[in-house]
């Protein structure tokens, strides 16, 4: 059984992408950037572990046919590869039941080249993918 460490479990997510969405934020950061607003989420901590299942199976009782995306945030998901990975195959599963588009949103602090090569295979099972350490500066 695959584990994460789970910062938290959101749902509704009116926005950190398009429309209504369940949020999914690992715990553990080890990117630090400056000005981030999800300090809370950067230490390590394995008493938040849960299973790959126990996330799959909050969003599968959610039953909202309303929803159109998960958001993945962090932490930092890259921390995690193999729990990142796994997850998102899961999703991949439950989504192809759905007869209808529920697409996957990932944020990640690394730049997009470090994040593949962090985390093989993890483009290839979202959408999108918001990368680069966060620019306080940028923010609006």
């Amino acid at each position: 059984m695959t584990t994460l460490q789970l910062s938290r479990l959101h749902h509704p997510v009116e926005s950190l992408g398009f429309g209504r969405r369940a949020g999914i934020w690992f715990q553990g950061c080890t990117v630090h950037c400056p000005g981030c607003v999800s300090v809370d989420t950067w230490r390590s901590d394995r008493s938040k572990e849960c299973s790959v299942e126990d996330v799959s199976a909050w969003l599968i009782a959610l039953d909202d046919s309303r929803l159109d995306g998960i958001t993945i945030s962090g932490g930092e998901p890259s921390d995690q590869p193999a729990a990142l990975v796994s997850l998102l195959a899961r999703l991949s599963e439950w989504i192809g039941t759905q007869g209808r588009d529920v697409d996957v949103l990932l944020y990640t602090g690394r730049e997009l080249s470090e994040f593949d090569a962090l985390v093989p295979g993890a483009l290839d099972l979202v959408d999108a993918v918001v990368s680069g350490p966060f620019v306080a500066d940028l923010a609006g």
